[in-house]
Formats: C-alpha cells, sequence, structure tokens
C-alpha cells in the first residue's frame, strides 16, 4: 500500500494522516496569522517516513492548504 499524505478541512482544522500508518496530525487556525499544531502523533516504525520528514511534510501542506482557504497571507 502506497503511503501519502491525506490533507481534509474540518471547520478551522487541517488534519493530516499518512495513508497506512498512525502518522497523524492536526492543525488549527485561531486567532493568530499562523497555524497552531492541536495534535501530533509522528512515531510508526513501519512508515517509510522519519518523524521530522513527516512533520516537515505536513507543516508545508497544511500551510499551503491553509493558504489556499484563505486563512494565511
Amino acid at each position: 500500500m502506497a503511503q501519502e499524505l491525506i490533507i481534509d478541512v474540518h471547520g478551522h482544522e487541517i488534519p493530516v494522516h499518512v495513508r497506512g500508518t498512525s502518522l497523524r496530525t492536526t492543525y488549527r487556525k485561531g486567532d493568530a496569522p499562523w497555524l497552531v499544531c492541536t495534535e501530533l502523533r509522528a512515531d510508526d516504525p513501519d512508515a517509510i517516513f522519519t518523524r521530522d520528514e513527516f512533520k516537515a511534510m505536513a507543516w508545508n501542506t497544511a500551510n499551503a492548504t491553509a493558504r489556499k482557504l484563505g486563512w494565511l497571507v
């Protein structure tokens, strides 16, 4: 099974996870002009990404999604 990032938007939250793993994080748009990480599960020995690789990819993807939504300028 290919491991890929899955991005979704629920209200003011952007959950990001990797299909087939327990890698998961959620970013939330609050009053600040940036996203805040509200959940992080980034340890999965079977994942093809390291914890740091996942965090970087998830952060970049969530920020790009937030910009498309007009949450960030």
